[in-house]
């Protein structure tokens, strides 16, 4: 998995027109050292945001990132609409704030089946 995260990070990086966002993170300063890229792939190629952070104005750069969370980056910074997956995914309820993305993003992440039942597990890291 961390493979495909660091290919995808990669393509990201250089697939998009870079431009920076408008929001400051206030736990990345100029002088961090992955500073640049985080606001590169802030912002995808149609200018939408990919990377917004938290509530609280940070990015939190060392924190690792939940499988809901990558699924709302892919749709994101690919910009995926259209096709949704047809199957139910019991760990993922219409009420949670990653429903759509998940099911977006199933064609290029997959789920887990057990005893004929997906599993999207969206909160591994």
């Amino acid at each position: 998995m961390k493979k495909v995260i660091s290919l995808i990070l990669i393509v990201l990086i250089f697939s998009f027109t870079f431009c920076f966002a408008e929001e400051v993170f206030s736990d990345v300063p100029e002088d961090y050292w992955a500073h640049d890229v985080i606001y590169e792939v802030s912002v995808n190629n149609t200018g939408e945001k990919v990377l917004v952070g938290y509530s609280d104005g940070t990015f939190k750069p060392t924190r690792n990132v939940t499988r809901a969370e990558f699924a709302k980056i892919l749709v994101k910074a690919f910009n995926i609409s259209g096709e949704k997956a047809t199957y139910k995914i019991e760990d993922v309820e219409s009420g949670d704030w990653f429903y759509d993305y998940v099911y977006q993003a199933t064609n290029y992440m997959s789920p887990t089946k057990e005893d004929n039942k997906y599993y999207f597990e969206p909160n591994v890291q």
